[in-house]
């Protein structure tokens, strides 16, 4: 029956590349815990993008109009057109 060696005494746990793939894992591993949102934080953003709206914007774009240049408006069909076809926007 053939003896199943450790790796310590096979040689591989000094493989030149190992300290790369465990490196490049650990960086995977921490990158993909940054880049999850916390529970309530798409919420939030749209309450302050409500906010900085309501404070900068709605002076010319008052119900959605462009008081400034009236072909641009905030209507859905607009920004449709103008923006994103895949741009959700409530009217």
């Amino acid at each position: 029956m053939p003896s199943i060696a450790c790796a310590e005494s096979s040689g591989q746990a000094d493989h030149p590349l190992r300290q790369t793939v465990l490196a490049i894992a650990l960086a995977g591993v921490l990158t993909s815990f940054c880049t999850v949102a916390p529970a309530g934080a798409v919420e939030r953003d749209t309450l302050k993008g409500q906010d900085v709206f309501a404070a900068s914007c709605s002076g010319c774009h008052a119900g959605g109009t462009n008081s400034i240049a009236a072909t641009k408006t905030l209507r859905k069909e607009a920004l449709e057109k103008y923006v994103s076809a895949s741009l959700d926007v409530d009217e």
